[in-house]
């Protein structure tokens, strides 16, 4: 992979699957910024990224205030000059239960994080990446982001939302050597998953068990992501755009020898399923 010298964004970077893909991209040789809240978790991670003798700036922002994020961007293009790839991993979960009992404010804060703050960022990097005619977006779905994840409404719409910015973007700036794509890293074991344990039954019985079940067997490795993020940056991946990848499900080692059929269809896209596509003829 085509990566050592690469300026990478990661946001979430201090810890779970921000902190795989630091690792990995860390290990390739790629200049690092990585941008987290927490200025304890961020020192430890650039203690660990040391022994890669790679780049690495990492400062604390709280991105759900686009005012920071347009600091974070300008700190990085000072250091570094540029932005070659950026990896918007950050994410809250929010407020867990029936949507009437949730807290509004709270909702809106998941929004702000995890949808609002990945645009921000997006429009913070393409005019540089356009000016260098190449450029790699990494977006992070996650539960919901194809389907209904009740009792966890804010997290699972804005993760939809994801899902169709990654598509709506990638149109918009395919033709700059620019690639937009998003990654479901599955059930990894977080401090989300953490949350939901602890919400009890307000996270749902049937998803409270399943959870339970993940918390005693570890769950999904996050190097999967940081794997799959990994391939998506580099030139090889250039006509791979526009798509929602499985870390978990999807044969993604085997994605560049597969581009053409991908990009000539609707595989790893959001779509509206009719009739016709269930062998119906109205």
């Amino acid at each position: 992979m085509t990566i050592r010298g690469k300026v990478v964004i990661v946001t979430g970077a201090a810890r779970g699957i921000g902190k795989a893909i630091a690792e990995e991209f860390g290990k390739a040789g790629a200049c690092l910024f990585l941008i987290a809240r927490s200025k304890d978790e961020l020192e430890q991670i650039t203690l660990h990224l040391a022994r890669y003798e790679c780049d690495v700036l990492a400062e604390s922002y709280d991105i759900a205030d686009p005012r920071q994020v347009d600091l974070a961007v300008e700190a990085g293009l000072k250091r570094f000059g540029r932005v070659d790839v950026l990896v918007n991993n950050a994410g809250v979960q929010g407020p867990i239960g029936p949507v009437e009992d949730l807290d509004f404010w709270e909702c809106k804060r998941v929004v702000e994080v995890n949808l609002l703050a990945t645009l921000r960022f997006i429009q913070k990097v393409i005019p540089g990446m356009k000016r260098h005619a190449w450029g790699r977006i990494i977006n992070m779905s996650g539960g919901g982001g194809t389907g209904p994840l009740p009792r966890f409404c804010p997290y699972a719409a804005s993760k939809a939302a994801i899902v169709r910015l990654t598509e709506t973007v990638a149109e918009e700036v395919k033709a700059y050597g620019i690639t937009v794509n998003a990654i479901a890293p599955g059930n990894v074991k977080t401090r989300m998953t953490e949350q939901a344990l602890s919400a009890g039954e307000r996270a749902g019985t049937e998803y409270l068990q399943k959870l339970k079940e993940l918390a005693k067997g570890g769950g999904v490795s996050p190097y999967l992501a940081a794997e799959l993020a990994l391939i998506l940056a580099s030139d090889e991946a250039q006509s791979i755009t526009g798509r929602l990848i499985s870390a978990v499900w999807d044969d993604w080692r085997e994605l560049i020898g597969r581009a053409e059929q991908i990009q000539a269809t609707d595989i790893y896209t959001l779509r509206r399923i009719l009739p016709k596509d269930r062998g119906f003829d109205w």
